[in-house]
């Protein structure tokens, strides 16, 4: 992976040999389909980090992280490997500390400051405790160990508070990602934001009773180490996939179901099921994932 970025750092050659077009190159460091400046280019994802351009592509499955991250301009890189899942959070950490060293000792740019954290006491961390739900994800807030936990659809993270009602986030999932409470005119914490989706707080007085339809389709479906599991929070149908998270199911009528937006926008979740209601199968991107629960 090193030796890749080292091609496309060096104008697309590897010794004496062209590997692509820069014209081909340009276009896989473009954003497609969009007119915003960040987005997905050709197998890379491109942005920026602090004011220098960059590409990357990350992933995790099946008991393995990695990231690879490119200051192609600068021709600066970082790679990281990790023989753990689902810990996009823990290798962004190593990957921005690589690339704060980096620039300090190349370009000579300091790294940026911390933002200062403020201590909450148990009461002041009262008013954002409970539920909450976006189109995509539920949210729960409590206090762990004298602190505030957020559990995003299934991951868990560390809130810090960097001034009122704004906090950053950091777990496994996700690292220093901005998590902003918002308040009515009474001062009432009603909903946050963060991950680009609006979340607001959940009224148990208005949670729906659950479809009796929906709980013969509740269980694990597919291969044992990385399940499709269907559950049911605030009295909707969430699906969690790639051992990751649990993303909320919109019905399109008995059992056919659509994916919010997230990783799986546009994707449609479909139950084959028996004569009583009862699924024995579940369809995702065209893969039949039996069940695999009693």
């Amino acid at each position: 992976l090193g030796r890749f970025l080292s091609v496309l750092f060096a104008q697309e050659m590897a010794g004496d040999k062209r590997i692509v077009r820069s014209e081909t190159l340009k276009q896989m460091f473009t954003p497609q389909l969009i007119e915003e400046d960040e987005g997905f280019g050709l197998g890379f994802h491109v942005g920026q980090y602090r004011e220098h351009a960059k590409i990357s592509h990350s992933g995790a499955v099946y008991g393995f992280s990695s990231s690879l991250v490119g200051l192609h301009q600068d021709k600066l890189g970082v790679v990281v490997l990790a023989n753990t899942d689902i810990v996009g959070g823990a290798v962004r950490r190593v990957s921005d500390t690589a690339l704060d060293l980096m620039l300090e000792a190349k370009l000579g740019e300091k790294i940026p400051p911390k933002k200062e954290t403020v201590k909450l006491d148990a009461p002041a961390m009262a008013p954002y405790l409970g539920d909450y739900e976006s189109e995509s994800y539920w949210a729960h807030v409590e206090i762990s160990e004298g602190g505030l936990e957020m559990d995003i659809s299934g991951q868990p993270v560390k809130l810090v508070c960097t001034a009122p009602d704004e906090f950053l986030g950091t777990g496994r999932w996700v690292s220093e990602t901005a998590v902003d409470f918002k308040k009515d005119d009474s001062g009432q914490v009603t909903a946050f934001s963060a991950l680009e989706k609006d979340f607001t707080r959940v009224d148990p007085d208005k949670i729906a009773e659950v479809p009796a339809a929906w709980k013969r389709l509740l269980g694990s479906y597919g291969p044992r180490f990385i399940p499709l599991v269907v559950s049911v929070k605030h009295g909707h149908l969430y699906a969690m996939t790639e051992n990751m998270v649990d993303y909320r199911l919109t019905p399109m009528n008995r059992t056919d179901f659509n994916m919010q937006p997230g990783m799986y926008l546009g994707e449609e979740l479909v139950f084959q099921v028996d004569d009583d209601g009862r699924a024995r199968s579940a369809v995702l991107a065209n893969m039949t994932l039996k069940r695999i629960d009693p």
